[in-house]
């Protein structure tokens, strides 16, 4: 519910910038990898593993469930 989008919110908040932008961009905002990479100056492939370590990494921020 409403807690666990305010806890997932927050854990976004904490990753690295380069993380989160990928996180909103990709996750939230539904946007194809390859219209974020251009305008982040990145490959897309290069995006797909910063969205995998951004994953992983909200995993251990919220508690390690898969």
């Amino acid at each position: 519910g409403r807690e666990a989008v305010e806890d997932l919110l927050r854990a976004i908040e904490a990753l690295p910038e380069n993380y989160a932008s990928v996180v909103r961009e990709v996750d939230l905002a539904e946007r194809p990898m390859g219209d974020v990479a251009a305008e982040l100056g990145r490959s897309a492939g290069a995006v797909h593993m910063l969205r995998a370590r951004a994953h992983d990494r909200l995993r251990e921020l919220l508690g390690g469930a898969g």
